[in-house]
C-alpha cells in the first residue's frame, strides 16, 4: 500500500531524479531500527496527515487513499517501536533533569532558607537539548561525568543537613542604626569629600565587635539611615560627587564551617509617585586587590517610612560559591546592604538642570536596625538533622538505628519500598565507614550520599513488560509529582501508593486537586512555559529595550534597566499561565484574553496604571494591541523574533513549531539570509519584506518549507523586534498588510482574524501535544495521535479550563501506561 501511494503522489519530487528538501522516498522500505529513519517516516506521516504533502498544485489523494497509507505507515512504525522500545508510546529510562534533581534533594533533606534559592543543579553538567523539553527521556543520558559530578552536590547537601560534634559558638550582633555618628570627611580621589557614618555592636558572648559604615548617598534621619539607589554612582555628573551608597558591616570572625548566616533588617521605604519600591539587597563585599561583590538575595521593601518592618535573610554557607579562603585569611566577613532599585521609566535630564542636582525623585531605602547571627540554628540539633536521623524509642545501638534511617530515606529517595537486600547493602557500607568515623552522624553520611548517587534516585525507573501495561501506584505517584511539582512525591502520595489506592479515580482526582492548589505548581508553570515558548532567549537577544540617552546618559544604568525589563518580559507568560491555572480559565484564554498580568516594570513598559510593587497582578484594561494573550506579549514576540532582521521568517517558524507543533524543515546550508541578500543587491533592499520573501519563494528548494512558514509570520508585522507596537519592515508611506495563511491553506486578513482562526481548533491540538510530551517525559509518536485528538475534541467542545485540561491529561491512557 505504501509504495503505490509514494509512486503516485510523492516520487515526482522525492524520487531518483529530484529530492526536494534532501528527501528521497524510493527504494526498499527501511527496517526502521535507526532513529533517523523513524524520525523521517514519522515526519512524512505528519506531513501527509496535515495536508502539507502533496503540495496544493498537485492532485490530492482521496480520503480512502489517505486513510490506507496513514494506517500502513503507522503499522510499520509500530513494529519498529516494538523492536526498539517494546512498543510505541513508551519511553526509555529517564534521568532527572538538573532542576528536578535539585528540587528532589532539597525536599528529601528539608533544605529551606528565607529569601535564598538553593540551586544545586547548577553544579551539574547542562541537560541535553531535546526537540521539545529538557525532560525528554531520549536526551537525558547518564555519562561518566554525571556520575562524578553528582557526588559533590550530594555531599554538600548532607553536610548542610547533618551536624556533628558540639554546637559551635554563635556570634550575635544587634545594631541600632539611629545611633550612627558622622566621623567627618574622607577624601575620594580629586572629587568632593564623602561623609561616613560609623557605628558598632558587641557580641555578648565573645565580646567581639561588629563595625558598620554607611557610605555614599546616605542621610541620617534620626531613626536610621537613608540609602539612595546604588546606580546613582554610575551617572556621569554624579558618580564622583556622591560615591557608592551602601551600608558596610564587618564581622571580625572567620566564616563558620556550617550553619546559616541570618540577617534581620528593620527597614521601610519612601516611594515617589509613579516609581517602584526600593530593593533591599544583601551581599558579600571586599574592596581592594581582591575585589569581591557577590549579591546573596534582594527583596522589595513596600512598607512606608512610618511603619518599618523586619526583613530576614538566611544564607546557608555551604551553598554560596564565594572566595571563603579570602574571608578566612582576613578573619573578617564583610556584608553589604544597599538599594538595588532600577528605574522603571526613561530618565532624560531637563535642559538647564545643574549637574550637582539629581533631578529625579528616587525610591529611598530607610534602614532602622540590623541583627546578625552566625552560625544560626533554630534549635540544636537543627530540625532537618533531627527529622533525617530520627529513630523510634527502643531502637538501640548503632546498626539498627542506621537501618531505620536508611530504610525510611531510601523509600523516599527511590520513590518505592526498598527491599531488605537493598537496605542491607547500605547498612553494610555504614558499618565499614563507622570503624574510622568519629561518630554516628559522620558515618551515616556515606551511605546516604551513596543513595543520592544511585541510579534508582537519579532516574525514573518504570519496569516494562513485553507490551504496554498500567503504571504501578508508586510509578504513578512519581509521574504525577514530577509533572506538576518538578520534584519527588511527598509523603501523602507515597502513602496512598503504598496502600494501593492512588490508581482509584476518586483518590487520584482528590490528589490532583491538592497538587494543583499548592504554590509548588509554580515550578511546573515556569519549567513548562519557559521551554514551550523558548523564553530563555529573551534575556540574551541583542536588541536594546532601553536607550542610553533616555537613561540618565549612563550606559551602565541603561544596561541594568535593559536586563530588568527583559527578565520581567520573560517572566510575564509564566505568571499569566499561573493566573489562568489558579482561576481555571478556558484554554483559549492563552491566545484570546482582554487582560494582562503585569508587575510595576511591565506596567510602565505597557503604559498601564502604576503598580504598587513587583508583584504580578491582572490588568483588566489592556489596550487593543495587547488583547491577545501570549500573542501580544512583548516577551513572546521578542522570543519569536530572536533579534533577527528577517523576523517574518523567524516568527512564522516560531508559530509553526511552538504554537501549532508542526514540523519545520531544515534549511539548505547555502541559503543566504535576507539581510545579506539586501546588502549584496541594492534593488532587493528596496523591496518590502513581503516582496523579498516572494522572491525567496521562487526558489523551489526554499518554497517547500517557506510556503508554510512565511505566511504565518505576517500577523506580527504590527510589532518591532522588542514587541513594541510598530509596523515592522514597512517603508515610510506603505500601508501595513497583516494577511497570511495557515498550513491548511486557510487565509487570515489581519491579527484579529488570525487570532480567531487560531483559537478555532488549531491551537488546542498543538498545545496538547506539547503538554502531553512534557507530562510523559518523552517525545510523542504516531501512537499518541488518537489521544491528542480525543483530548482536543473534548477541550474545544466543552471549553475546558486549564485545570480541566490537565485533569484530562492525567486521566488519559497515555499517562497511566508504560
Amino acid at each position: 500500500m505504501i509504495q503505490p501511494f509514494l509512486q503516485k503522489h510523492c516520487l515526482k519530487c522525492h524520487g531518483p531524479e529530484k529530492q526536494k528538501g534532501k528527501l528521497r522516498l524510493d527504494g526498499p522500505w527501511p527496517d526502521l531500527r535507526a532513529e533517523a529513519d523513524v524520525l523521517q517516516w514519522e515526519k512524512v506521516r505528519k506531513q501527509i496527515a496535515g495536508g502539507a504533502m502533496p503540495p496544493e498544485e498537485e492532485p490530492a489523494p482521496s480520503a480512502d487513499e489517505l486513510a490506507a497509507v496513514l494506517d500502513a505507515i503507522g503499522g510499520e512504525l509500530g513494529r519498529a517501536a516494538l523492536l526498539t522500545r517494546g512498543g510505541a508510546g513508551r519511553r526509555t529510562l529517564r534521568r532527572l533533569t538538573r532542576n528536578e534533581y535539585s528540587h528532589s534533594l532539597q525536599d528529601l533533606l528539608g533544605l529551606r532558607f528565607a529569601e535564598f534559592e538553593v540551586k544545586l543543579g547548577d553544579r551539574l553538567p547542562p541537560d541535553g537539548l531535546g526537540r521539545s523539553f529538557q525532560n525528554d527521556a531520549d536526551t537525558l543520558a547518564i555519562q561518566p561525568l554525571h556520575l562524578w559530578r553528582f557526588v559533590q552536590p550530594a555531599e554538600v547537601a548532607l553536610d548542610a543537613t547533618i551536624v556533628t560534634g558540639p554546637k559551635p559558638p554563635v556570634y550575635r550582633y544587634a545594631l541600632d542604626l539611629a545611633g550612627l555618628r558622622a566621623v567627618g570627611d574622607a577624601p575620594q580621589k580629586k572629587t568632593a569629600p564623602v561623609i561616613f557614618h560609623d557605628g558598632e555592636a558587641r557580641d555578648p558572648g565573645s565580646k567581639t565587635t561588629l563595625t558598620a559604615r554607611a557610605v555614599g548617598v546616605t542621610k541620617l534621619t534620626g531613626q536610621g539611615i537613608q540609602l539612595a539607589p546604588n546606580y546613582q554612582r554610575m551617572v556621569p555628573t554624579l558618580a564622583g560627587r556622591q560615591g557608592y551608597p551602601h551600608l558596610l558591616l564587618t564581622l571580625p570572625i572567620a566564616v563558620p564551617e556550617a550553619g546559616v548566616l541570618r540577617v534581620r533588617v528593620r527597614a521601610s521605604g519612601s516611594i515617589p509617585p509613579g516609581e517602584g519600591a526600593p530593593r533591599l539587597q544583601l551581599g558579600m563585599y571586599f574592596h581592594g586587590t581582591n575585589h569581591v561583590d557577590i549579591p546573596f538575595a534582594a527583596l522589595a521593601v513596600t512598607n512606608p517610612a512610618g511603619a518599618p518592618a523586619d526583613y530576614v535573610f538566611e544564607v546557608p554557607i555551604h551553598f554560596v560559591d564565594a572566595p571563603w579562603d579570602l574571608v578566612r585569611g582576613h578573619r573578617q566577613l564583610h556584608l553589604k546592604l544597599d538599594n538595588a532599585y532600577v528605574p522603571l521609566r526613561d530618565r532624560v535630564r531637563e535642559p538647564g538642570v545643574k549637574s550637582s542636582v539629581f533631578p529625579w525623585p528616587e525610591p529611598q531605602l530607610l534602614l532602622h536596625a540590623v541583627e546578625i547571627e552566625t552560625p544560626w540554628f533554630p534549635s540544636w540539633p537543627p530540625p532537618a538533622h533531627r527529622a533525617l536521623l530520627a529513630v523510634p524509642d527502643g531502637v538501640t545501638g548503632e546498626t539498627e538505628p542506621a537501618r531505620v534511617v536508611l530504610q525510611r530515606f531510601m523509600d523516599r529517595a527511590f520513590r518505592r519500598p526498598c527491599t531488605a537486600e537493598e537496605v542491607g547493602q547500605m547498612v553494610s557500607l555504614f558499618e565499614r565507614t563507622r570503624r574510622d568515623a568519629a561518630d554516628f552522624a559522620t558515618a551515616i553520611k556515606t551511605p546516604l550520599a551513596a543513595v543520592l548517587c544511585s541510579p534508582h534516585f537519579l532516574t525514573l525507573v518504570e519496569k516494562k513488560g513485553a507490551t504496554k501495561e498500567p503504571l504501578s501506584p508508586h510509578e504513578l505517584a512519581a509521574r504525577l509529582a514530577y509533572f506538576l511539582w518538578d520534584t519527588t512525591p511527598d509523603d501523602e502520595l507515597l502513602q496512598l501508593a503504598g496502600a494501593g489506592t492512588l490508581n482509584e479515580n476518586a483518590v487520584l482526582a482528590a490528589q490532583l486537586e491538592r497538587l494543583l492548589k499548592s504554590p509548588r505548581t509554580e515550578k511546573f508553570c515556569r519549567s513548562f512555559v519557559s521551554q514551550w515558548l523558548g523564553l530563555g532567549v529573551v534575556e540574551h537577544i541583542q536588541v536594546p529595550f532601553c536607550d542610553v540617552k533616555n537613561t540618565m546618559d549612563s550606559r551602565w544604568v541603561a544596561e541594568q534597566r535593559d536586563r530588568a525589563i527583559k527578565r520581567s518580559l520573560a517572566d510575564e507568560p509564566v505568571r499569566f499561565f499561573q493566573h489562568l491555572l489558579a482561576q481555571d480559565l478556558p484554554l483559549r484564554t492563552l491566545i484570546d484574553s482582554d487582560f494582562l498580568v503585569v508587575n510595576d516594570r511591565l506596567a510602565a513598559f505597557y503604559g498601564a496604571p502604576a503598580a504598587a510593587d513587583s508583584t504580578f497582578r491582572a490588568w483588566s484594561e489592556a489596550p487593543a494591541n495587547r488583547r491577545g494573550g501570549l500573542l501580544t506579549m512583548a516577551g513572546v514576540i521578542a522570543a519569536a523574533s530572536e533579534g533577527n532582521a528577517s523576523a517574518v521568517v523567524k516568527r512564522g517558524n516560531y508559530v509553526l513549531s511552538h504554537l501549532l507543533d508542526l514540523d519545520v524543515g531544515t534549511p539548505p546550508a547555502n541559503v543566504m539570509p535576507l539581510a545579506q541578500q539586501a546588502k549584496a543587491n541594492p534593488g532587493f533592499a528596496k523591496l518590502s519584506v513581503r516582496e523579498q520573501l516572494q522572491q525567496h519563494l521562487s526558489v523551489a528548494t526554499c518554497a517547500v518549507c517557506h510556503n508554510r512558514i512565511d505566511p504565518l509570520g505576517y500577523f506580527w508585522d504590527g510589532y518591532d523586534l522588542s514587541g513594541r507596537p510598530d509596523f515592522f519592515g514597512r517603508p515610510p508611506g506603505q500601508p501595513v498588510n497583516l494577511s497570511g495563511r495557515f498550513p491548511d491553506r486557510t487565509t487570515f486578513s489581519d491579527f484579529t482574524d488570525f487570532r480567531a482562526k487560531l483559537a478555532d481548533r488549531r491551537f488546542t491540538p498543538g498545545f496538547l501535544r506539547k503538554l502531553l510530551a512534557y507530562a510523559l517525559g518523552r517525545r510523542l509518536d504516531y501512537s499518541d495521535d488518537a489521544v491528542v485528538k480525543q483530548l482536543a475534541e473534548k477541550t474545544d467542545s466543552e471549553n475546558l479550563g486549564l485545570r480541566g485540561v490537565i485533569r484530562e491529561v492525567v486521566f488519559s491512557e497515555a499517562f497511566h501506561t508504560k
